[in-house]
C-alpha cells in the first residue's frame, strides 16, 4: 500500500514526496525486491547519481528474496548467478512507474 502512495505522488510529479514514501516502503518490507526497483528506477529519473547509489546500496544490504518481478528475474534460468545490483537493475527496467497521467 506504501509503494502505491510513493507511485501516486510520482505520477503527480511530486518528487519529494514520492521518494519519502518509496524510502518508507522499503524501511518496512525490505525484502521485497519490487519496492526496491521502483525505488531504484525512481532515483535514476529524478535523483542524482548518489541517491541511485544509495538505493542499490541499501538494496544489496538487504538481499530481497519477494516480489513478483524480483522472483520472475531472479529464478530466471539464465540469471541465477547475478548479483543483487544486476537483478534490482534488470527489475527496474521491467517495471511500469512514474508514467505521466493521460489527459481525461
Amino acid at each position: 500500500m506504501v509503494a502505491a502512495v510513493a507511485r501516486l505522488f510520482w505520477i503527480d510529479r511530486k518528487t519529494d514526496k514520492a521518494r519519502s514514501w518509496f524510502h518508507r516502503s522499503c524501511t518496512l518490507d525490505p525484502s521485497n525486491g519490487d519496492h526496491w526497483g521502483v525505488f531504484y528506477k525512481f532515483e535514476v529519473k529524478h535523483g542524482t547519481v548518489e541517491q541511485a547509489d544509495s538505493v542499490l546500496t541499501r538494496c544489496v544490504d538487504a538481499k530481497p528474496t519477494k516480489g513478483d518481478y524480483w522472483c520472475s528475474v531472479k529464478k530466471h534460468p539464465n540469471r541465477w548467478h547475478d548479483s543483487v545490483a544486476d537483478v534490482l537493475k534488470k527489475v527496474a527496467e521491467l517495471l511500469p512507474g512514474g508514467e505521466d497521467r493521460t489527459s481525461e
